[in-house]
């Protein structure tokens, strides 16, 4: 179990995500906890495709507070992995809908003691990914603010 405040963000986010049912292409069964990884990088090679990876990466910074305590933003970035055939649009869509339908669970809302109060827009698709290794890699970009006591 995650002793850190900002792992058990994460934990807390891979969680979520798994409840979110996920359909995967083709076969539309739902992306469960095997392929939803809390990790420091992205690595496909163990991996079987698609999978959501959730990394605690980013500047955490103070934006807010009151007398006795701090608000903590805690970066996570959420990037969605599959493959991608230059003439099969369908990994695409799904990947589309996973963001969208991450993007509703957590802009504004609470997770545990978090709120998620900030949300970093990013490229929809790095094309680039695509023409050279037909790989799609979209990223997400959170910011979960945490009131914590000072001392």
């Amino acid at each position: 179990m995650a002793e850190s405040t900002h792992m058990t963000l994460c934990q807390a986010v891979a969680d979520a995500i798994v409840a979110l049912e996920l359909p995967s292409y083709p076969d539309e069964v739902a992306i469960g906890a095997d392929r939803v990884l809390v990790r420091w990088g992205i690595d496909i090679r163990p991996i079987k495709l698609p999978a959501v990876f959730i990394l605690p990466v980013g500047t955490k910074a103070v934006v807010g507070g009151t007398n006795g305590s701090d608000d903590w933003a805690y970066p996570v970035s959420i990037y969605l992995v599959d493959r991608q055939s230059l003439e099969d649009p369908a990994p695409m869509d799904s990947v589309l809908l996973w963001r969208e339908r991450i993007e509703r669970r957590f802009i504004y809302q609470r997770l545990g003691p978090a709120m998620v109060c900030q949300f970093n827009s990013s490229p929809v698709l790095d094309d680039r990914l695509v023409q050279a290794y037909q790989l799609l890699a979209e990223p997400i970009f959170f910011a979960f603010i945490v009131r914590e006591a000072r001392g």
